[in-house]
């Protein structure tokens, strides 16, 4: 301390403690949640989740997991931006992240989660494009194939999505 002056005020140094070390690297993590995934969830999230812990590991894979902090999402955030790749596609990278540590949290291998505060990227939100009653016709005319054409006009007509209309099963039609 300096010499201390009767009536003089001194600057409160603050003493911050370092994460605990977990002694599991994040790639050890990864691979560990990458199993419990598979075992866990439908294949696209799979193919999601190994996609997103992929470029985790390139750029924090020797990490401690414990040492993670809400600046390594930011990084992660900027290098996937700079890489050109779409907001919406970053921002689905942010929730899987998010929820792989969520894991760890549950599994007892964090005390906290860093990303919980993480933010989102904001996305702009684009015109729905709706096809007139005319165009629909002419474009149903334009279809020669009969199998396409009652899949378009199912598609249509139904508003389901790609992925829910090649997972109907039978029991699925009243």
């Amino acid at each position: 301390l300096p010499e201390t002056v009767p009536g003089a005020t001194y600057p409160i140094q603050a003493v911050v403690a370092a994460p605990p070390s977990t002694g599991t690297t994040f790639k050890s993590f990864s691979e560990d949640y990458l199993k419990y995934v598979k075992n866990n969830f439908a294949a696209g999230t799979l193919a999601n989740a190994e996609r997103v812990m992929k470029f985790f590991v390139e750029m924090f894979g020797d990490l401690d997991l414990g040492s993670f902090t809400l600046e390594h999402l930011e990084q992660f955030k900027a290098k996937r931006t700079e890489a050109g790749v779409s907001r919406t596609t970053i921002n689905i990278d942010i929730r899987t992240i998010k929820a792989a540590f969520a894991v760890a949290l549950d599994w007892e291998r964090l005390t906290r989660n860093p990303f919980v505060k993480g933010k989102q990227l904001k996305v702009d939100e684009k015109a729905m494009r709706v096809l007139s009653q005319e165009e629909f016709e002419r474009l149903l005319d334009a279809i020669e194939e009969t199998w396409l054409h009652d899949i378009i006009a199912f598609n249509v007509l139904t508003g389901l999505r790609l992925g829910e209309i090649m997972n109907l099963k039978w029991r699925d039609f009243d």
